[in-house]
């Protein structure tokens, strides 16, 4: 019977256990391109969000401008939803 394998505790002996380091690499590859695509989209959220902030903060001059900002809101959080 043979003794179970040890668990891997550097990067090399990783990635003889895991079937290579181009293995490695790939998997470091998909946790980068999923960062990235987390990343871009809090930014177009920041983005969208600060938008709608500056046009409800200097909007002026016409009635009713509550339910106007309101209204811009809630826009900002349905293409939100969408992003």
């Amino acid at each position: 019977m043979k003794a179970a394998e040890a668990i891997p505790q550097t990067i090399s002996e990783h990635a003889r256990f895991s079937g290579g380091q181009s293995k490695l690499f790939r998997d470091i590859e998909a946790n980068l391109i999923s960062a990235t695509q987390y990343h871009a989209r809090m930014i177009d959220l920041i983005s969208l969000y600060e938008n709608t902030l500056i046009q409800i903060s200097t909007a002026k001059g016409f009635d009713n401008v509550g339910k106007w900002a309101k209204n811009q809101a809630k826009q900002a959080l349905n293409r939100a939803e969408k992003l």
